[in-house]
């Protein structure tokens, strides 16, 4: 087995796997980190900040895999009360490479990962559009969270108001 931190020239999750490509019954081993605090998700925020992603490479019967877990802090508004929520997102993460441009036999389930420069997979892209669809459609605080009185805006869970439709 080889180990392998990701960063090819200042580029982060750039993997190259030159030698699984080149010898037999070889294992590469990564561990990479991005900094995604600067790229928004579909409703504006930005809860992604040090994503580590944690795995292996290997030739099978069925083509190069690679096969990896993300793991994504991360930091959004409850949907409800929009105090900051922190939780950990985890992802199993799992793709084929493309080899001299083909494309490994495909049920259509399959994620696939164009070879760069004969050597070279770049995870950036595919990572953060796994992240995008793990993310949750919807954050609480706590699954009771009473929300904002829809008057006079004050957290429900925190003070009381003495607003009609409110606490």
């Amino acid at each position: 087995m080889y180990n392998i931190i990701c960063k090819f020239r200042g580029v982060a999750m750039r993997l190259d796997i030159g030698r699984v490509l080149t010898h037999d019954n070889y294992t590469l081993e990564f561990d990479c980190g991005e900094d995604f605090s600067a790229r928004e998700t579909m409703d504006g925020s930005r809860p992604f900040a040090e994503v580590r992603v944690r795995g292996t490479v290997r030739m099978r019967y069925d083509g190069i895999r690679l096969q990896a877990n993300i793991e994504a802090p991360c930091v959004a508004p409850c949907s409800r009360c929009l105090e900051p929520v922190r939780f950990m997102l985890e992802e199993p993460f799992i793709a084929y490479v493309a080899e001299k441009g083909e494309v490994p036999d495909d049920d259509g389930d399959k994620l696939v990962l164009p070879l760069k420069n004969g050597r070279y997979v770049e995870l950036r892209e595919p990572v953060f559009d796994a992240l995008l669809f793990a993310y949750p459609s919807k954050v609480l605080c706590a699954e009771d969270c009473k929300g904002l009185c829809p008057r006079c805006g004050c957290n429900l869970n925190t003070e009381s108001c003495s607003c009609v439709s409110g606490g």
